[in-house]
């Protein structure tokens, strides 16, 4: 078994790239390794013709279950004004997943020797905009992009994520034996996990990864928002917002430029906050929860983090 980054491009990839390009654009093409801050894409640049493209590739089962997510999330960001590449193609060969796209020329958001703190207010204006495209259902994938509906085989809306969240706080609960919590906090949680239940009718789009890396800014200032391979349907504004919580301190410069991009006051943050934090506590859990059968991997760091969110949750309200 290789032991290279499942995201490492391979000769035998850029051959796959190569006749998907060649194949579909009529033309010899030149294609060359991007190396990613993800964890699961392999990325190729590919030239054909004078068109310079991006190939992103993964295995078959995550590609089909999220490139025409990742592709339907593009052509509605665009649609409501948020610069994205234009999907040309999404397929599989040999059992490789593929995504064709339009090349965007400009400098990661990482990279960006800029304003940074300005990109996170565009990044926060950007999420504003997510926010309100049309989506339906619940959930991380697309079921229906005719009908904007999303689902999962886990829970079907919030009340039954909630739901399931609070009946998985058991005396066998493997997050007891991974330390996420003790029996002292187990009716704090179910409280806690109870009054957010009134959620429920904010439901819509969630970009999932919103972050410096997923940004490509322009020579002219213009700045993409890519990779949508997180987004799902839930709550909004408190998923996107709690998954930043868990990177960026409340009074952090960063968050302070992303909120006031999304148009918050300080005060209204401010009274947002105590939620949030009970919103990030069963995000964490039910991440710690979702690695147990399909990241196995990571399931420790995800009980380190979900601990932790807890532990500053409880000290933050008590």
């Amino acid at each position: 078994m290789s032991d290279l980054p499942s995201n490492t491009v391979t000769e035998s990839d850029l051959d796959i790239a190569r006749f998907i390009v060649e194949r579909d654009f009529d033309g010899p093409a030149e294609v060359a390794p991007i190396v990613g801050d993800g964890s699961v894409n392999k990325i190729v640049a590919a030239q054909v013709g004078g068109q310079r493209l991006i190939v992103r590739m993964c295995d078959r089962v995550s590609g089909e279950r999220n490139y025409p997510k990742e592709a339907w999330c593009l052509e509605h960001a665009a649609a409501a004004g948020i610069p994205s590449p234009t999907v040309l193609g999404v397929g599989v060969v040999d059992e490789m997943s593929y995504m064709v796209m339009t090349y965007v020329d400009g400098v990661g958001g990482k990279a960006f020797d800029g304003d940074k703190l300005g990109l996170w207010h565009t990044i926060g204006r950007y999420a504003r905009i997510v926010h309100r495209i049309p989506a339906l259902g619940f959930g991380n994938e697309l079921r229906d992009g005719e009908r904007n509906l999303f689902g999962n085989n886990h829970t079907q809306n919030w009340r039954e994520f909630v739901q399931y969240n609070i009946d998985s706080l058991t005396s066998d609960d493997p997050a007891l034996a991974k330390r996420v919590y003790t029996d002292a906090d187990r009716s704090w949680l179910v409280s806690t996990f109870d009054g957010l239940f009134v959620l429920e009718p904010s439901v819509g789009l969630n970009h999932g990864d919103l972050a410096l890396r997923n940004l490509i800014v322009g020579q002219t200032g213009e700045v993409t928002l890519i990779d949508w391979g997180c987004c799902s349907v839930n709550v909004v504004p408190h998923s996107d917002f709690a998954s930043l919580l868990t990177w960026y301190s409340p009074n952090s410069d960063v968050l302070a430029a992303f909120f006031a991009g999304y148009g918050l006051t300080t005060g209204e943050v401010d009274r947002m906050m105590p939620v949030l934090k009970r919103f990030q506590v069963i995000q964490t859990f039910d991440t710690f929860r979702w690695s147990i059968d399909h990241c196995v991997s990571e399931v420790d760091r995800y009980a380190e983090r979900a601990a932790s969110v807890l532990k500053e949750a409880r000290g933050a309200l008590g």
